[in-house]
């Protein structure tokens, strides 16, 4: 057969890409070995174009992979869809990715019995990919006679669209999870990989901006709250708060620079604030993840890279977005957990508190005031006099301040001046008392 101007240029630009992906080493060196009988070209003419299909499904042995942008509900060609399936008989694997519709719904219900079959959407080409042949149509949604065919037996062509197909088949959704979510009327769910740094925080600020009932963000470090803070996460969350009354719930590891970053956006005594804070100590590197959940239907959870950078783009590593309900339930209850357990301990502490207050009475001195020489970890003030806190929950909390300032005063306890310990969330003077 002879190449048409167009027909060359078509089939020139495939072997040009394939000797790309052969010089940066995306394939083996064993596929850059050309034998004599290997040939790509453009088929034309319904003659043509029919015989060298019915060879390709013909000369198939272990496995047929096809990925096709539509299958029609109706059987193209007899010929052909008799040798597709005689592949399978013949102890071959048969695999199809495609979009499946209410168009071709009860068709490849019925084909399932012998082809693996997955599902994806915006699938933008079609081939096949059998043991040692390629086959592609040019220009058409659909297989037709009449439409341009490529061929290749080249073994970097064949290589190359395998690997294609084999990440394509990883990525989509297994038929039956397609088919019994059209069936009751579910939206198909999503889940997405995202390595881009940029593209997690643009994702995240859009997941807030579409929100509408409630939003719940776990973040795992002080670091990480003042990170979001600084690429507008924590006032996206402020700004849904109030312009559309959306219910924010935070759980955060809360230091110095956290309380006055939230001292400056919060309203001191407001009854109902928009977003409700909860407290909890820093998480491991097992739980080194923040957590976005917007209306129970879509979350992303961010893995961190290195939680000491301050620009959130060097910090994070990669992120899932998922709108799989299994998936949104574990993050949620995960979200519950934690704040669940958090409160407990507040109110624990607490409660211990007031218990220490009852037992000492107003006549003993809940610390005693002793002679220091230090400056405050949260404030900088000299220190002459000192009231000594033993609190292992606010110490933990404090670290990053505290553990520099607690070893230059060879301190066992926190090293806080007495207007700090007065303001601080946890240590409220409610309950103490000095000399």
């Amino acid at each position: 057969m002879t190449l048409a101007g167009d027909d060359q240029r078509i089939a020139r630009h495939l072997k040009g890409l394939i000797r790309l992906h052969s010089s940066l080493g995306l394939l083996s060196s064993s596929a850059n070995i050309r034998h004599s009988d290997e040939k790509t070209e453009v088929v034309h003419g319904t003659k043509n174009v029919l015989e060298v299909t019915y060879d390709f499904f013909m000369k198939a042995k272990s496995r047929m992979d096809i990925c096709a942008v539509a299958i029609p509900p109706r059987e193209i060609n007899q010929k052909i869809n008799e040798l597709y399936y005689a592949i399978g008989e013949r102890g071959g694997r048969l695999r199809l990715v495609t979009e499946i519709n209410e168009e071709n719904l009860e068709y490849l219900k019925k084909s399932s019995n012998q082809v693996e079959i997955r599902h994806m959407f915006g699938i933008g080409g079609n081939f096949a990919v059998s043991d040692t042949e390629y086959l592609a149509t040019l220009g058409t949604a659909e297989f037709s006679p009449g439409a341009k065919l490529l061929y290749s037996n080249e073994e970097t062509v064949v290589k190359h669209h395998q690997a294609l197909f084999d990440a394509l088949w990883e990525r989509a959704v297994l038929a039956e999870q397609r088919i019994a979510e059209m069936e009751l009327g579910i939206a198909p769910s999503q889940t997405d990989v995202i390595y881009d740094p940029s593209k997690i925080r643009i994702k995240s600020l859009e997941l807030i901006d579409q929100a509408r009932d409630e939003a719940f963000l776990f973040l795992a470090s002080s670091n990480s709250f003042v990170r979001a803070e600084k690429v507008g996460i924590i006032g996206a969350l402020e700004k849904g708060a109030s312009d559309r009354g959306l219910k924010v719930s935070l759980l955060t590891p809360m230091d110095s620079r956290v309380e006055g970053i939230l001292a400056g956006r919060t309203e001191a005594g407001r009854a109902d604030p928009a977003i409700r804070f909860q407290r909890i100590s820093p998480r491991g590197e097992e739980q080194a993840v923040t957590i976005l959940v917007v209306d129970r239907k879509a979350s992303l959870l961010i893995e961190k890279k290195d939680d000491s950078q301050e620009e959130f783009v060097n910090a994070v590593r990669s992120a899932i977005y998922s709108t799989n309900p299994v998936t949104i339930r574990a993050n949620i209850l995960l979200f519950e957990s934690l704040w669940d357990s958090a409160s407990l301990l507040e109110k624990e502490t607490e409660r211990t508190s007031q218990m220490q207050s009852t037992t000492l009475g107003a006549s003993a001195p809940a610390w005693r005031i002793t002679p220091a020489n230090f400056n405050c970890a949260r404030c900088g003030k000299k220190v002459l006099n000192e009231i000594r806190i033993h609190e292992p929950r606010v110490m933990l909390e404090e670290s990053h301040a505290v553990s520099s300032a607690m070893k230059a005063a060879n301190a066992g306890w926190i090293p806080f001046c007495f207007e700090c310990i007065s303001t601080h969330r946890t240590l409220k003077p409610a309950w103490l008392v000095v000399e």
